[in-house]
């Protein structure tokens, strides 16, 4: 049945592709060019630089619209479309690989730039996913000190710039021992960030750590 108060809302007001900014036909999410740009879900190849990852996904390819669209979420706050980012989300491939995890968790950001960005686009993507599979989002990581942007950094300079700066908070220590835990960020470039996490994680006693992510151009 159609929602004809929905359908005549798209038609004055219709929502926008985040990948290119174009107008979409009621019931559209992405427009059918950015869609077949999306690449393939796959698993990114580990290196010894990741020790305490123990494997690493990738929904689609950085590369393009999706790209594209990340950047225009995170600095531009283009909220508006989430249906479009859970659709995306919903077409990787290999979800009964992570079915069994106990925890979804994201990467933490500096408070001060979460502050100014009001959301954690890892959250704001990744949660509301987790719930549809049934996974219990935790909370349960922080940044304890300021860092730099990533963004520029060769490897070695990402890898000294996050050394201890994440953490646990108290009250989830004993919940993460012995199990399996999803660590989710919204991209994934040389993996400093996602180890960092994982070698908190693997320290209290985390048995798996396997990062997830939106968009990677990574091999």
């Amino acid at each position: 049945m159609v929602n004809w108060r929905s359908y005549i809302m798209t038609m004055l007001y219709p929502s926008l592709c985040p990948g290119c900014g174009a107008s979409l036909l009621w019931g559209e999410t992405w427009c059918n060019a950015c869609r077949r740009q999306w690449g393939m879900g796959r698993r990114i190849q580990r290196t010894s630089a990741i020790p305490h990852v123990d494997s690493v996904y990738c929904v689609a390819s950085y590369r393009g619209p999706v790209g594209r669209g990340l950047r225009r979420l995170k600095y531009r706050r283009h909220l508006g479309n989430q249906k479009a980012w859970q659709e995306l989300l919903d077409s990787f491939p290999f979800i009964d690989r992570l079915c069994l995890y106990s925890f979804v968790m994201p990467i933490p950001l500096v408070w001060q730039r979460q502050a100014e960005r009001g959301f954690n686009q890892s959250e704001w993507l990744f949660r509301p996913w987790a719930k549809r599979q049934g996974i219990c989002w935790l909370d349960g990581l922080q940044r304890i000190r300021k860092t730099q942007e990533q963004y520029g950094l060769k490897r070695k300079a990402r890898q000294e710039n996050l050394k201890s700066a994440f953490a646990m908070k108290g009250s989830f220590i004993k919940a993460i021992y012995g199990k399996k835990i999803i660590l989710v960020d919204d991209i994934y470039t040389t993996g400093a960030t996602m180890e960092a996490c994982a070698s908190v994680l693997k320290k209290h006693g985390a048995s798996t750590v396997t990062g997830l992510v939106v968009a990677s151009n990574a091999p």
